[in-house]
C-alpha cells in the first residue's frame, strides 16, 4: 500500500499529532516479492555443488540472506536477496523456486519442503525420466522456509532415480507490510487498502504540536481561510548602502542547445571495415561493449568510464586470429559479461567468451561447434529462466536456424539443436526470453524473403514452433527483438521492397500473429535496427540510415509502436553502420555503432527517453 501525504505535512508534524495505528498483515496475510533469477545452489560440481541426488536421497540449502555459503552447494555467492532473519524472526516465510532436474538417470521425482518440518506425503514438484538426447525437467513451486530457527532453510529429495538439481529463486513472500494506516488525533483520512490520503484535520495542529518541531529564527506558522504554511516573518528596516565593488569578469557566452538530445564520443579507431558491436550494461551501471577489430582479428571489449561512456578502458579478450564477428553479449547470472562470436577462415567456429571479471578485462573462450565457413554467420546471446546462456545462430554454409543451450554459466560446453531447417532460413537471428520463460527467436529466411519467428518448446530449445509474420515483399532482414513492457515480443525489422523499417508486434506468447506497423517519419533505406525497451516501457529502435548515412533513432509512442517519432544521432560523415542499442542505468539508450569514414567505432549516449534536444517531459 502507498502512504500519499499532502499539503506541506512533514513526518515530523505526522508524529507530533500521531497515527494511531500503522497496522501490518496477519500470519495467513502474505505479500509476493519479485526477485531477478538467481541460482541458489546446484548440485554439479563444475558450479560448485556437491555432486547429484542418488536415488532417495535427501539434501539440505540455505535459502535466506547472505553470509551462508551459497557458493559451497553451487549458489550464487552473497545469496539471491531473499532477507534474512531479523531480531530472531524469520522475514521471508516462503519462496518460489524453479526446480531444474538436469540430466536424470532414469524416471522420478523431485520433492520439496521446510527443513524444520517432515516430508510430506505426497507432492512431487518435479516429474523427470532419462531421454536421448537428454532433456531437462522443471517446475516454479512455492517452497515453505524453516520458521522455528535460523540455519538450514529447505530440504530436497530425489525420488526413484539419481539426478543432478537446481534451483532458481523467483522472489519470496513476506508478511512484513502495511496493511492499513488509522489517522490518529489531528489528522483525517486513512484506510486499510488501495492508496489512501492523511490530511490535517480542522484544529487539528496546536501549541503541543508544534512546540517539538521548533521552528527556525524569523519563521512563523500562518493560516488563511482554506491553508496554513510556514510565512517569512515581515523584514526589519532597510540598512544603509555599502560601497561598489569592483566590476567582475565577463561571462563565457554559451553556444548551441541547451540541452541537447545526446553526446557522441569515439571509442577506438583503426578498426577496418566490418567493426560490428554489441553493447551491453555491466552489473556496475556501465557500459559493456564488444566488437571485432578486422585490422588485427581480434575480438575486443571496452568497458566504460562513466554512464555516457565518453571513454573507456578496452582489453583484447580473443586474439586466437580473425575472430570476434558479430558478437552479442549479455550479462550472466554470475555478474560477468557473456560473449557470443564467430572464428572466420580458414575454419569457422561458434564460440563463447566468459569474462572473468566486471569490467572484461579478460576472459575464457570455448568452441561450441566449428569446421564450417563462417560466410555470413550471426548469432544472438541471452540467459534462460533456468539462469544458463542461450545462443541462437546461422551459419551460411550449413542454411539453418540452430540453437545452443549451455551446460554451465561459462558456456563450457552446450547441447545444439537444429530449430528450422527449411529452405535456409535463421539469418539477423535476435533471441529473448518470453514471460512463459522460453525463448523467443525472430530471423529471416533467405528463400522466401519473410520475417519469421520460433517460439522454444523447453528451457534448452531442443524444439520450437515456427510461424511466418511477415511474406508482402522482401521482409525479414535485420531483426532485433525484445519483450516489451506488456511481456510480449517486438521485432524490429526491414522492409526492403519499400525501403522502410517495420515493427512487428507479437499477439500473444508464442508469437503466432503479429501486428505490423511501419515506422513513419522514416524515408529512404533502414540498415540493422537495433531494439531496446526503454526506461518508459516503449520500444527505443537504432538504425541506419543509407541514403543520409547517418545514425537515428525512433521512438515508439506505445507498446505496439502503432505510433513513433524519429530523431538523428550522428551525420557526421558515413556512420550509423550496425548499431546496438541497450539502456544505460540513467535510464537512457546507449548506442554502439560504426563510423565507416573513419573505420571506427562510436557511441551516442541519449540525454532523454527521445534522442531528442530540448525534451521535457509535462
Amino acid at each position: 500500500m502507498t502512504l500519499r501525504l499532502t499539503g506541506v505535512i512533514t513526518w515530523a508534524v505526522l508524529q507530533t499529532v500521531g497515527i494511531s495505528t500503522l497496522s501490518f498483515a496477519q500470519a495467513s496475510d502474505l505479500v509476493f516479492i519479485s526477485l531477478n533469477p538467481c541460482v541458489v545452489f546446484d548440485t554439479r560440481p563444475s558450479f560448485g555443488g556437491e555432486g547429484s541426488l542418488d536415488a532417495e536421497e535427501e539434501r539440505s540449502f540455505h535459502v535466506v540472506g547472505s553470509t551462508s555459503d551459497f557458493a559451497g552447494q553451487g549458489g550464487t555467492a552473497g545469496g539471491c536477496g531473499v532477507p534474512a532473519w531479523n531480531g530472531g524472526s524469520p522475514v521471508a516465510r516462503a519462496v518460489l523456486i524453479n526446480y531444474v532436474a538436469i540430466a536424470p538417470q532414469g524416471a522420478g521425482q523431485l520433492k520439496a519442503w521446510a527443513f524444520d518440518k517432515t516430508e510430506p506425503a505426497q507432492g512431487a514438484l518435479v516429474n523427470y525420466q532419462a531421454l536421448t538426447p537428454a532433456m531437462n525437467n522443471s517446475n516454479a513451486v512455492v517452497t515453505e522456509l524453516s520458521q522455528t530457527a535460523e540455519g538450514l532453510d529447505i530440504k530436497v529429495r530425489a525420488r526413484s532415480a539419481p539426478t543432478d538439481v537446481r534451483g532458481v529463486v523467483l522472489g519470496y513472500f513476506s508478511q512484513d507490510h502495511i496493511t492499513g494506516v488509522i489517522a490518529g488525533t489531528g489528522l483525517t483520512g486513512g484506510g486499510t487498502e488501495g492508496t489512501v490520503t492523511l490530511a490535517l484535520a480542522d484544529a487539528g495542529i496546536g501549541v503541543q504540536q508544534l512546540e517539538p518541531l521548533v521552528a527556525p529564527p524569523g519563521i512563523a506558522i500562518s493560516a488563511g481561510t482554506t491553508s496554513a504554511g510556514w510565512t517569512p516573518a515581515p523584514p526589519g528596516p532597510t540598512g544603509s548602502t555599502g560601497a561598489t565593488g569592483a566590476t567582475g569578469n565577463v561571462g563565457q557566452q554559451r553556444t548551441g542547445p541547451e540541452r541537447p538530445g545526446f553526446l557522441v564520443s569515439t571509442i577506438a579507431s583503426e578498426l577496418g571495415f566490418e567493426s560490428y558491436s554489441s553493447a551491453t550494461i555491466g552489473v556496475d551501471g556501465l557500459g559493456l561493449i564488444a566488437y571485432y577489430d578486422e585490422s588485427n582479428g581480434d575480438l575486443k571489449v571496452t568497458h566504460c568510464a562513466d554512464v555516457g561512456c565518453t571513454k573507456g578502458t578496452t582489453a583484447t579478450v580473443d586474439g586466437a586470429g580473425n575472430v570476434g564477428l558479430n558478437p552479442s553479449i549479455t550479462i550472466g547470472t554470475d555478474g560477468l559479461g557473456l560473449i557470443a562470436y564467430f572464428k572466420g577462415a580458414p575454419s569457422g567456429q561458434l564460440k563463447v567468451a566468459h569474462c572473468l571479471d566486471v569490467v572484461c578485462s579478460s576472459a575464457t573462450s570455448s568452441i561450441l561447434e566449428g569446421g564450417f565457413s563462417a560466410g555470413n554467420a550471426s548469432s544472438s546471446i541471452t540467459i534462460g529462466s533456468d539462469g544458463l546462456p542461450l545462443v541462437s545462430y546461422y551459419i551460411s554454409s550449413v542454411g539453418d536456424l540452430r540453437v545452443a543451450h549451455c551446460a554451465d554459466m561459462t558456456c563450457s560446453t552446450a547441447t545444439l539443436s537444429t530449430i528450422d531447417a527449411v529452405n535456409i532460413a535463421g539469418q539477423s537471428n535476435s533471441i529473448a526470453i518470453g514471460r512463459d520463460g522460453l525463448g523467443l527467436i525472430s530471423y529471416s529466411d533467405f528463400i522466401t524473403q519473410d520475417l519469421k519467428v520460433a517460439h522454444c518448446s523447453n528451457l534448452s530449445c531442443t524444439a520450437a514452433t515456427v510461424t511466418t509474420l511477415d511474406s508482402t515483399g522482401i521482409v525479414g532482414g535485420d531483426t532485433s527483438l525484445a519483450i516489451g513492457a506488456d511481456g510480449l515480443g517486438l521485432i524490429a525489422y526491414n522492409d526492403t521492397t519499400n525501403e522502410r523499417l517495420k515493427v512487428a508486434h507479437c499477439s500473444n506468447v508464442v508469437c503466432s500473429s503479429a501486428t505490423l506497423t511501419t515506422i513513419a517519419g522514416q524515408v529512404g533505406t533502414a540498415a540493422s535496427p537495433s531494439l531496446a525497451i526503454g526506461s518508459d516501457g516503449l520500444g527505443l529502435i537504432a538504425y541506419h540510415d543509407v541514403a543520409r548515412s547517418e545514425l537515428r533513432v525512433a521512438h515508439c509512442g506505445s507498446v505496439h509502436c502503432a505510433t513513433s517519432s524519429v530523431a538523428t544521432i550522428d551525420s557526421e560523415g558515413t556512420v550509423g553502420n550496425n548499431p546496438s542499442v541497450t539502456i544505460g542505468s540513467d535510464g537512457f539508450g546507449l548506442i554502439s555503432y560504426r563510423d565507416s569514414s573513419a573505420f571506427g567505432l562510436k557511441v551516442a549516449h541519449l540525454s532523454n527517453v527521445m534522442g531528442v534536444p530540448h525534451y521535457r517531459r509535462r
